[in-house]
């Protein structure tokens, strides 16, 4: 159950960093890596009304709370 959840975990932040460097235009993957971890620890697992909304959703809505986009 711990590899499980490693590895759910490592896939969404990869998956973050893809998305937030197409949606700011952020070249630098350290950058990109940085912020995608803050958005992964603050995703909220446990809410099924935001869980069906999708890694893009949840990434473009905390970039647009931090004024990054």
């Amino acid at each position: 159950m711990i590899t499980a959840n490693k590895n759910m975990n490592e896939y969404v932040k990869e998956e973050l960093v893809s998305i937030v460097m197409r949606l700011t235009n952020i070249t630098e993957e350290s950058k990109a890596r940085k912020i995608s971890n803050d958005i992964a620890n603050v995703i909220d697992w446990s809410n099924s009304a935001l869980m069906h909304k999708g890694l893009s959703w949840m990434a473009k809505n905390y970039l647009i709370k931090q004024n990054m986009i």
